[in-house]
């Protein structure tokens, strides 16, 4: 008999489909975002607030990385979720209070560091987004370990939509970085509020579950995210510090916007494979360990094509979004997307290792590269300007997402995918070349994105990547939501 006091597990693809369409929104919502502040700001003012906005975003994700996946695990595994629930909210948001007050002190210092004082007022202002971040990513936690997907994803996608409508708000008001800043806390005060709703009344109970346990977990998951994160955002703090020209900074802080396709699918997959590995050991069912662990790593693989489309396409789609003026930013993207790829296979994989009960391995893999890549950086960076550190950015997610790869097929949880590795490498070429060779300027370029989007997805299905039982849990999980 089903214990009630936990909830009907959603199914695993219906919950990767939600999350990653929610999740999905941060690129439409993020790129709509930019292409308002790039043409409002302009590149300098742009690149202090992309300075300012990523450095904040590291820190938010201090918060993921300290707590997230411990939360989702311990949930997924308790007979009684209310306890770990009321427990991990208090801990995420006694931890928010503390490091937005850190983040308020340390502002002045870092932003000497980084030879710009006056980024200091702007990262004292962002102080106050981070406790209202770390109430609303407890909640979101807590719904993803109880396998309530669907509710999670409504409560990512209200928040993207609320941030974006609240920045664009106020800087077309003329408020400047300021207003974009408010508008972010504005938007994520209002995707917290939704998702504490819908997580009930859970979190203001009595935490009897002991925190420690969190903390024992949460240490090599924070280890081992925010060693990874720091890769994606070394390359903008490098050529902050030692470049010459800030327009050079901004072009770089356009082209980073595709690094949100790394946030975009850890978020959608990670908490999705944790909940689910978690169950699956816990029934003793290896088949199903292994069929999600090599199902993961060749939806990973499986996304290269689709980021060589944007890449062969990165002069019209930058022309389109923020204009003539950020014409230097297309080769960063180009470089960017295939790095933001590589990223997220590394974070899917990384969920995996956790998942299984390996935290410590994923960690040991992540911890030493955000330190040599800015060794490296700091060497490229002043010779190459911002093309060095798109390339440096790209190589060290390259070496990230092989190594932990490695570690799974090690443990014995999955075979190495050579097929897949072939098929996408192929597609990506084709679809590259296609992208390249049939110009397509002003919004035409959407239609030929759509189109070699298309192209690259019958690749697959031809090759036989895509098996009739994946079409099959695809196809039902739609019409379950269609349905729902």
């Amino acid at each position: 008999m089903a214990d009630p006091r936990r909830p009907a597990r959603q199914g695993m693809l219906q919950g990767v489909l939600a999350t990653l369409i929610a999740e999905g929104l941060a690129l439409p919502v993020g790129l709509i975002t930019a292409t308002i502040l790039t043409r409002w700001l302009g590149p300098e003012s742009y690149g202090h607030f992309t300075v300012t906005a990523t450095t904040l975003a590291i820190t938010e994700w201090l918060l993921i990385a300290i707590l997230a996946r411990a939360v989702v695990q311990f949930v997924a595994e308790a007979a009684d979720w209310h306890a770990v629930a009321a427990t991990a909210f208090r801990v995420y948001v006694g931890t928010g209070l503390a490091i937005g007050l850190l983040f308020w002190l340390l502002a002045g210092p870092f932003a000497a560091a980084l030879n710009d004082p006056q980024l200091a007022s702007y990262l004292r202002l962002f102080a106050i987004q981070i406790p209202l971040f770390a109430a609303g990513a407890a909640s979101r936690s807590i719904l993803a370990g109880q396998a309530r997907f669907r509710q999670q994803a409504a409560a990512v996608a209200a928040g993207w939509c609320a941030r974006a409508v609240f920045v664009a708000g106020f800087v077309i008001m003329g408020w400047g970085i300021r207003g974009a800043i408010l508008g972010s806390i504005f938007g994520t005060a209002a995707g917290t509020a939704i998702s504490v709703v819908l997580v009930g009344g859970a979190v203001w109970g009595p935490a009897r579950f002991p925190a420690r346990k969190l903390l024992h977990l949460a240490v090599p998951t924070f280890a081992a995210m925010l060693s990874a994160r720091l890769l994606d955002q070394i390359g903008i703090w490098v050529l902050q510090a030692v470049g010459d020209q800030q327009a050079e900074v901004g072009f770089y802080g356009a082209a980073m916007n595709v690094l949100m396709i790394t946030g975009v699918v850890a978020a959608a997959v990670a908490p999705v494979l944790i909940s689910g590995l978690t169950a699956a050991r816990h029934s003793n069912d290896e088949p199903a360990v292994h069929r999600l662990s090599t199902g993961a790593i060749r939806f990973g693989l499986a996304l290269f094509p689709f980021a060589a489309i944007v890449a062969g396409s990165a002069g019209e789609i930058v022309a389109l979004l923020f204009g003539p003026e950020f014409a230097p930013a297309a080769p960063l993207v180009a470089l960017l997307i295939f790095a933001a790829i590589a990223r997220a296979n590394m974070a899917v994989v990384s969920a995996l290792l956790i998942g299984l009960g390996r935290a410590w391995t994923a960690a040991l893999i992540a911890l030493p590269l955000p330190l040599l890549a800015a060794v490296v950086h700091a060497r490229v960076v002043p010779r190459s300007g911002a093309a060095g550190a798109a390339t440096v950015t790209l190589a060290f997610g390259i070496l990230g997402a092989v190594l932990s790869m490695v570690a799974v097929v090690a443990v014995g949880a999955s075979e190495t995918p050579v097929r897949t590795v072939f098929r996408s490498a192929a597609l990506s070429a084709v679809v590259y070349a296609a992208a390249v060779l049939v110009p397509a300027p002003g919004m035409a370029v959407v239609a030929k994105g759509a189109v070699l989007t298309l192209v690259a997805l019958g690749g697959f299905v031809i090759a036989g990547e895509l098996t009739r039982e994946e079409f099959d849990g695809i196809r039902a999980a739609v019409l379950s939501r269609q349905g729902g």
